[in-house]
């Protein structure tokens, strides 16, 4: 798995540093070295181990030993990685560009490719000697390579490269924080400003490592909920495509009420044959009398039949009540002597 890991490290001995990289000299028994380079070299160095055994001579007499010959890195190469000599070039350039001496190592070991980088943090000048290429005041040490700032861009250069091979990646959180230092009673300004300035970063990386912490577990989450997600959705999409594809149905015709058109069609003949004519009206109104009398006539009917029922019923109830009296008095003849009424 890939790993924004970076190792920043400077020395005195680049001779021996520079064939521990290549795998040259008491160091040709490493078999993990597969690849070596060296570039952007003065043309009086045949190699970058004569330009490093130089530069191990100057600078020690420029600071009374105590000067750096080189500044060098260990990175991790990420699995990812296709071409991983190619990609160990790519990320050198990036470092070196053209204008600083380097030699590249690409070391393969078993599960842990990396690669070694050692540089010169002074630009090379081919009009130089080489006691004039590492002399103070004639090509002067970068010192943009001594800033916090510089080891900071590398990482993120490493952390954009490995992004690319793995668009997911997030970076580790660090393990521990820098010391911020105790609050003196005489201490100078500098010294304070530089204990603020730590402080500041020790409070800011706090920040970062639980935003960053909220963000894993967030990533974690989505990586648990969206394959069930898909899983539902994909086996939601196949039921719909199973299902048999509807059969259009066409709405049913009204039935035609086949009398009534009959009728308009009649009448529409009939007005065609018979045009109106100026009576017309005179017609109308006799035949309105005729269902006025009709209507008379209907109602009349009713009338006597409702009177002949009603005298129908009168009879009735009188001949029930006379029948009622003639039974009282037939009952009365007959009864025995003694019995009460």
């Amino acid at each position: 798995m890939a790993t924004d890991f970076v190792q920043a490290s400077n020395g005195r001995n680049g001779k021996n540093h520079s064939a521990y990289i290549a795998g040259e000299g008491r160091y040709a028994d490493k078999n993990e070295v597969i690849y070596s380079e060296d570039g952007n070299l003065p043309q009086w160095a045949t190699s970058a181990a004569d330009f490093f055994a130089a530069a191990d001579k100057h600078e020690a007499q420029a600071k009374s030993g105590k000067g750096r010959s080189y500044r060098g890195l260990m990175i991790p190469i990420p699995h990812e990685a296709p071409d991983k000599v190619q990609w160990s070039r790519d990320f050198t350039r990036e470092v070196c560009g053209t204008d600083h001496a380097f030699r590249l190592g690409v070391h393969a070991l078993e599960g842990n490719p990396h690669l070694h980088l050692m540089f010169s943090e002074r630009k090379t000048r081919h009009d130089l000697s080489p006691q004039e290429h590492f002399a103070r005041g004639k090509n002067n040490k970068v010192r943009e390579f001594t800033k916090d700032t510089w080891l900071e861009g590398v990482k993120n250069r490493m952390l954009e490269k490995i992004r690319k091979l793995v668009p997911g990646y997030v970076r580790k959180p660090r393990r521990g924080e820098e010391k911020i230092g105790p609050r003196l009673k005489r201490a100078s300004a500098r010294y304070e400003a530089a204990r603020a300035a730590r402080e500041a970063r020790v409070l800011k990386l706090r920040e970062d490592e639980k935003a960053l912490a909220f963000v894993t577990r967030e990533i974690e989450r989505l990586n648990t909920e969206i394959p069930f997600a898909e899983n539902k959705r994909g086996r939601a999409l196949d039921r719909i495509l199973s299902r048999p594809a509807p059969v259009p149905v066409r709405p049913a015709r009204p039935k035609e009420n086949t009398r009534l058109a009959d009728q308009q069609k009649i009448r529409l003949a009939r007005s065609q044959k018979a045009p109106a004519f100026a009576g017309s009206s005179v017609l109308d109104r006799i035949a309105e009398r005729r269902q006025k009398e009709k209507a008379a006539k209907f109602a009349d009917i009713e009338r006597e039949s409702h009177e002949a029922s009603y005298e129908m019923e009168k009879n009735k109830s009188a001949m029930d009540e006379g029948m009622g009296t003639e039974a009282r008095d037939t009952a009365r003849k007959f009864r025995p002597r003694g019995m009460n009424r």
